[in-house]
């Protein structure tokens, strides 16, 4: 279960709508604002699994599971405090059956801050993922407060 309707895809990216996003567990926020940026690690080609239809556990093929992030300007929203400026939404998502979606949302303040929220840290290594860094580059072309947090950013 991603959501009752489908989360926007590419062809929302710079325009307004309304969306109802689920987790999970059920729980849902609906929001009205611009599709600033997405980013996916989706692939069209199977990899790591010559001889099984879906990935095993613990092996990586992006058509079998992949992340998927979205930023969100927010204008309004319900069943979340706020609203907040931004709300950034991360979906692990799986085609095997059997798999569930993970789906999580956050508001946030500034651009600075969705880009916190995107970084991943490994270690003493600090980075964006590839569907985060083309999520952001995206909304960077959007939204003036992303635009100056991309282009100041310290990670890369």
């Amino acid at each position: 279960m991603t959501s009752p309707t489908p989360l926007p895809g590419l062809e929302s990216v710079g325009k307004s709508g309304t969306w109802t996003i689920a987790d999970q567990h059920g729980q849902t926020i609906t929001i009205t604002g611009d599709l600033l940026g997405l980013g996916s690690s989706y692939r069209p080609r199977h990899q790591n699994h010559p001889d099984t239809e879906f990935a095993p556990p613990r092996t990586h093929c992006s058509t079998c599971r992949w992340t998927e992030i979205r930023i969100f300007a927010v204008d309004s929203q319900e069943g979340n405090p706020g609203p907040l400026p931004y709300l950034v939404v991360k979906r692990g998502a799986s085609a095997i059956p059997g798999e569930k979606n993970f789906v999580e949302w956050e508001g946030l303040v500034t651009g600075d801050e969705v880009l916190e929220k995107l970084t991943t840290r490994r270690g003493t290594d600090t980075f964006l993922t590839s569907p985060a860094s083309r999520a952001a580059s995206q909304a960077a072309s959007f939204d003036p407060g992303l635009r100056d947090a991309w282009q100041n950013r310290a990670v890369k």
